[in-house]
């Protein structure tokens, strides 16, 4: 194709690849319903990539691995939500209490403004 009209005969063309599991109505329908949150079926507060999961394979009949979901939503203008970063107060023990190596939990459960 290239040899034969250079440049202008391949612009635009789209590469072969797969096809998408869901069609575009699909896919609408599926933000609105991620949008408008869990609903009491999902059986949880805020909705993950297992519960998005079910809800694909419960309404949709469809099957994704969790790299697919998060793809799907990302090309959709979703974005991972990261825990926030609590910093610890430093805490001064006596001298005679003080052990070599502080162990502090991971998760810390913040203060009450």
């Amino acid at each position: 194709m290239y040899r034969d009209g250079g440049i202008e005969a391949v612009r635009g063309r789209t590469g072969p690849g797969r096809k998408r599991r869901l069609s575009p109505e699909q896919e609408a329908r599926l933000v609105q319903r991620v949008k408008a949150g869990a609903t009491p079926r999902d059986g949880v507060a805020s909705l993950r990539g297992s519960q998005i999961r079910g809800i694909l394979d419960r309404e949709f009949g469809k099957t994704f691995s969790l790299a697919g979901i998060y793809r799907l939503l990302k090309r959709n203008g979703f974005v991972c939500l990261e825990p926030q970063r609590v910093s610890l107060p430093s805490v001064r023990l006596p001298s005679r209490l003080q052990p070599r190596t502080v162990v502090v939990s991971a998760n810390p459960v913040p203060e009450p403004s």
